[in-house]
């Protein structure tokens, strides 16, 4: 339970990070934060059904959790992810594949109710 709220900060935390710079266009606190289509428990199942374990990794008995800081865009769509932290490399390239073929989510909003460009980072946990 520690863990997980551990990571629920950690999320919280990276969600207006980095690459402010770059980003001008991006919203980093909608008035509506994105959502994967289903919710929590959808992304999660997503996420069970289409990570695989890169067999070095497995062969190599190794655990991470990769952060995978990405753009959900105006029409849902993700783009421009990036591991924020993380190093096996097939760890790293397994993370960002997965994020990288996801489901269009429901975008953020802003207070008007138009959709923005929103950072988010999930953290993308490989264990034994």
């Amino acid at each position: 339970m520690k863990s997980l709220f551990f990571l629920s900060i950690l999320t919280l935390l990276f969600t207006a990070s980095a690459f402010a710079q770059l980003q001008e266009d991006v919203d980093y606190n909608p008035s509506v934060q994105p959502e994967f289509f289903g919710g929590q428990e959808a992304m999660h199942a997503y996420l069970k059904e289409n990570l695989n374990y890169p067999a070095d990794a497995l062969e190599n008995k190794k655990t991470e959790t990769i952060f995978v800081e990405f753009i959900i865009n105006e029409d849902g769509s993700i783009s421009r992810q990036i591991a924020r932290r993380g190093g096996h490399p097939s760890l790293v390239t397994e993370a960002l594949r997965v994020v990288s073929e996801m489901p269009a989510w429901n975008p953020g909003q802003d207070a008007s109710g138009k959709n923005v460009k929103t950072s988010i980072t999930l953290p993308v946990r490989f264990e034994l």
